[in-house]
C-alpha cells in the first residue's frame, strides 16, 4: 500500500518481524502484571476485611487510633432506631450484623439495643426486657415495644 505525501508517491514501509514480536511480548507481559496487581491489591483488601471481622467483643480495648472514638459513639444517647442492613460471615464461619453502617457480634450492644443472636436470616434484637427478630431492611425501633 502506497501514500501520497505533496503529489508524491511514496512506498509504504514494512514493519520488521522481530519488532513486532516484541511489541507483542511487551503487551501481554504489561497485561499480565496489572492483573497479578490487582490480584494482589484484592487479596490484600479481603484479608483487612476479614481481619476487621474478627474482632474480639470481650477482649482488652483496641490499640488503634480510633478506639476512643469508638467508644464515644457507643457510650452516647441511646439509639431510637437500628436497621438491619444484612448479614455476613467471616472465614471461621463467624455471624456478624451489618446494622446502620456497622459490623457488629452476637453480645455487643448499640445504644440500649443488645444483639442476642445471628443467624444465617434474621437478627434477635433484645431492648428493656424484650426480644424482636429483624430480617436485612428491616427496622426496629424501642419505642414499639
Amino acid at each position: 500500500m502506497n501514500s501520497t505525501v505533496a503529489g508524491k508517491n511514496i512506498p509504504a514501509k514494512n514493519t520488521p518481524s522481530w519488532l513486532k514480536w516484541t511489541l507483542l511480548v511487551l503487551l501481554f507481559t504489561s497485561a499480565i502484571a496489572g492483573f497479578a496487581f490487582r490480584a494482589l491489591m484484592i487479596r490484600r483488601s479481603a484479608a483487612r476485611f476479614s481481619a476487621s471481622c474478627n474482632r474480639k467483643t470481650d477482649s482488652a480495648p483496641e490499640s488503634s487510633k480510633f478506639s476512643n472514638f469508638q467508644a464515644m459513639l457507643k457510650k452516647s444517647e441511646p439509639v431510637n432506631a437500628i436497621t438491619c442492613q444484612g448479614l455476613l460471615k467471616d472465614k471461621e464461619g463467624v455471624a456478624m450484623a451489618f446494622i446502620d453502617g456497622q459490623i457488629v457480634a452476637t453480645g455487643e450492644t448499640i445504644g440500649d439495643m443488645r444483639i442476642l443472636e445471628i443467624t444465617a436470616s434474621n437478627i434477635l434484637v433484645e431492648c428493656r426486657g424484650k426480644t424482636c427478630r429483624l430480617s436485612p431492611g428491616e427496622t426496629f425501633t424501642p419505642e414499639k415495644l
